[in-house]
């Protein structure tokens, strides 16, 4: 996990090590992200590696955040701009 965290943590415009990244993943790996509309609702969503590649690297690079354990099994990101994913 530590290894993990800290591929993809950063500060605002530093890019993240995608290449190790990939090494601590099966290549059958699935991604689920959680989100809050305003409304409150909660939302799924599924992706694979390369998916959630290119779904997030624009974001963690533009934003910054540092992901951390929140227990063993499941992690919340602070973003360092105020920003907040589950």
């Amino acid at each position: 996990m530590k290894a993990s965290y800290e591929t993809i943590s950063g500060d605002v415009g530093v890019p993240r090590q995608w290449g190790r990244d990939r090494t601590l993943f099966a290549p059958s790996v699935r991604y689920i992200s959680l989100s809050k509309s305003k409304t409150g609702e909660v939302r799924a969503q599924t992706s694979d590696y390369q998916e959630y590649l290119d779904e997030s690297d624009d974001f963690v690079v533009k934003h910054g955040f540092t992901e951390v354990s929140w227990e063993e099994d499941r992690a919340i990101w602070k973003c360092r701009d105020g920003a907040e994913q589950l």
